[in-house]
């Protein structure tokens, strides 16, 4: 599967919930994944709703990946 970069702002579904990508400020707060984000489970993460990390994303932004209701 490519890894896809989601856009600061932009919608997209993760299986059956909708994520919204959101600038951070260097935190996990509010992060969908913020709970379960660790070890083995950050790649899984990274392959479905793509980088956080300021460091491995295009813009050189952190993200969180927050649930729209």
């Amino acid at each position: 599967m490519e890894r896809k970069e989601h856009k600061i702002g932009e919608a997209f579904q993760c299986g059956f919930i909708t994520l919204k990508c959101e600038k951070s400020t260097d935190s996990c707060d509010g992060c969908f994944f913020n709970d379960v984000c660790s070890g083995e489970l950050y790649d899984e993460i990274i392959e479905m709703a793509g980088p956080c990390f300021d460091s491995i994303r295009e813009d050189q932004t952190d993200v969180i990946f927050r649930k729209v209701k």
